[in-house]
């Protein structure tokens, strides 16, 4: 039916709100003046919506675009989308089909992650499935944000979220105490929108503080610790972890052997060992810094290896076919009962270790990558030795340090270079 069309006014909010009073019994669109082509289409039970009427290049008939219901928009927006409608029009977009595309879109995606198009949720279950397996905490990640972000965010626009959300979020995890915890969680917010900003989703990450640069202030920051397990400690817990039980036990030992992180030597698999020639190679893919890492295993390592149960055909610190050790707060807590040591913390094994090689004499680039740090600067780039067996004459000389330390009996066994 043809829709009576009214001369064009200056449109203002008072004269839109008054077609909205009216019940004329027909259809028809009021034009407005500052926009050419954008009018205001009234129904005869007097709901009314904004509209664009424009011809796409070489067409005789105009397209009619809706821009959205009168109480949904103000004039203002309405007279900007107006103006960006016209002219993706005049370039020869199709723009209702393009609305069309991004609806079809937003019901698929919803379908996939449950979230719609835009929305944080959305965003956040593509970068668990795209993004978590490849990071080498992925699996902590993905609880993260499935746990605390999610339920508070799932269903915000993307681009709607401001530091003051983050700070609703993180100000009661802050008052329980648990400042660690609000700080990873903050990190994992930020990397999401970081993630998102590269790919398109947003212009900008509006949870990030705009003082790049500048120390943080506040209580939420990550706390350096500078803990270094003693002797007497060190005794104390190697000693204890006989008694608290495997698998732990023998993660706790190795954790003092090798120095590598918690996650691999929880991780460690069958496959990456071949203990015939004293070696354990973690992979890049899993790896915090993405390059394969050698790790040259004293024979103290391997006996404890060998004497372990196999009860996975892949993991060598399991509890179980198919998994991984992962139950470390509940063996903790037994382990600092039996040992008598509180206030450490299993990270605090690495720099243990890093520290007593140096002690050792053992020259710094050596120590750094026995613990699997990467060597930086021009060195990094274009010293690409393995230092193999380097790294094997450092981890022997600290197994039999560590051997005097948990039984004084042997102290007076000394190394000898070869």
């Amino acid at each position: 039916m043809l829709k009576a069309k009214r001369t064009p006014v200056n449109l203002t909010d008072f004269k839109v709100r008054s077609l909205l009073r009216s019940n004329p019994g027909k259809e028809y669109i009021q034009g407005d003046t500052q926009v050419p082509g954008l009018g205001v289409r009234v129904r005869p039970s007097g709901s009314a919506s904004y509209v664009v009427m424009k011809r796409l290049p070489g067409e005789t008939k105009p397209t009619r675009i809706t821009l959205g219901r009168v109480e949904d928009l103000s004039l203002e927006i309405a007279r900007t989308k107006a103006r960006e409608a016209i002219a993706a029009t005049r370039q020869g977009v199709r723009v209702n089909a393009e609305k069309r595309e991004q609806r079809r879109r937003a019901r698929k995606a919803e379908a996939e992650t449950g979230y719609a198009s835009g929305t944080f949720g959305d965003t956040a279950e593509h970068y668990i499935i795209q993004e978590c397996p490849s990071l080498r905490r992925g699996g902590e990640i993905a609880s993260i944000i499935r746990r605390q972000l999610l339920p508070a965010w799932g269903k915000y626009a993307l681009a709607d979220l401001r530091r003051r959300d983050l700070t609703a979020i993180l100000d009661p995890i802050v008052t329980s105490g648990r400042l660690q915890a609000a700080h990873k969680l903050r990190e994992v917010a930020i990397r999401i929108i970081n993630w998102a900003v590269d790919r398109g989703e947003v212009d900008a990450n509006f949870l990030a503080s705009p003082s790049r640069g500048r120390r943080r202030t506040g209580i939420i920051r990550r706390t350096r610790r500078d803990r270094v397990l003693t002797e007497d400690e060190i005794r104390a817990i190697w000693q204890a972890s006989d008694r608290v039980g495997e698998p732990f036990g023998t993660f706790v030992r190795l954790s003092l052997l090798l120095g590598q992180r918690r996650e691999e030597i929880a991780g460690m698999e069958w496959a990456e060992l071949d203990l015939d020639h004293r070696i354990w190679i973690i992979p890049a893919s899993p790896y915090k810094t993405g390059i394969e890492h050698a790790v040259p295993l004293p024979a103290s390592a391997i006996a404890l290896i060998r004497q372990l149960p196999r009860v996975c055909d892949r993991f060598v610190i399991s509890t179980g076919p198919g998994t991984c050790f992962s139950g470390f707060s509940k063996s903790k807590r037994r382990l600092d009962e039996l040992s008598g040591i509180r206030g450490w913390r299993i990270h605090d094994i690495r720099r243990t270790v890093r520290t007593g090689l140096a002690g050792l004499r053992i020259e710094p680039d050596v120590a750094e990558r026995v613990i699997g740090h990467v060597i930086g600067g021009v060195r990094g780039i274009y010293d690409r030795h393995a230092y193999i067996q380097e790294k094997r004459d450092a981890v022997e000389r600290w197994a039999a340090h560590l051997a005097g330390i948990v039984d004084p009996t042997t102290a007076n066994v000394v190394w000898f270079a070869r």
